[in-house]
């Protein structure tokens, strides 16, 4: 994923006209690292998102309740002929 971000944090900067003087080089190291980091903080918020809902909320799930039946209007299938 790194590399990703990389190959698409350099296309932007040659799109801009090069960004290839030491200041535009800083600039993109730096820009590069925050989406780096972004994208980590967001895989660890996903992961820990599945650890609630999958390990901790399966425990103490029962199965006890009423049937799901889902809302019908009771109609009947209709076929559509496209002419």
């Amino acid at each position: 994923m790194h590399a990703v971000f990389t190959a698409m944090t350099y296309a932007w900067a040659v799109s801009l006209g090069g960004l290839f003087t030491p200041a535009g080089l800083a600039v993109l190291i730096i820009f590069n690292l925050i989406i780096i980091l972004g994208e980590g903080g967001f895989v660890a918020f996903v992961q820990s998102l599945r650890l609630h809902f999958y390990e901790m909320y399966t425990k103490f799930f029962s199965g006890a309740g009423v049937l799901f039946t889902p809302f019908t209007l009771g109609l009947k299938w209709v076929r559509l002929l496209i002419v």
